[in-house]
């Protein structure tokens, strides 16, 4: 009886651990190839034209790019059966006032989500730096 506990428990904890596995080479509305190698639901890593990407899938901002000035903080995480990869922007230096910030974007909020097929459907949004929300925009992403 103990060891038929102990089985269902883990079960249970490694079904409620579980994400979807994103790993696959997909290309985007614009014709670009990209790839997504998972390990797990603990990290993620993409390959594009702009290069390698690497991050863990633990929700948590770390510094993905910066510059003199602006500074990109990614969170990575699994929700249910979705990717999420949410950029954060903090500028590094002062707007001159003739510039209204409610045209500059704060944050990048992209859910990504598979389909039946094995494409992605891809889902953007768009925050300026009020949080209000600048563009929605969905995609469909073919896997290759």
């Amino acid at each position: 009886m103990k060891v038929l506990l102990v089985l269902t428990l883990s079960l249970v904890t490694s079904l409620a651990m579980a994400c979807t596995d994103f790993t696959g080479t997909y290309r985007d509305q614009e014709d670009k190839v990209y790839s997504v190698s998972q390990s797990g639901c603990n990290s993620l890593v993409l390959n594009n034209d702009a290069g390698t990407f690497s991050a863990q899938a633990d929700g948590k901002y770390r510094i993905s790019s910066e510059d003199q000035q602006a500074r990109v903080l990614t969170a990575i995480s699994f929700s249910k059966k979705d990717l999420i990869i949410d950029h954060q922007i903090e500028l590094k230096v002062a707007l001159p006032p003739e510039v209204p910030t409610e045209i500059i974007p704060g944050r990048i909020y992209t859910l990504f989500g598979k389909l039946g097929n094995g494409d992605l459907g891809v889902t953007t949004t768009v925050y300026n730096l009020n949080g209000q929300v600048l563009s929605i925009e969905s995609t469909h992403h073919q896997k290759l």
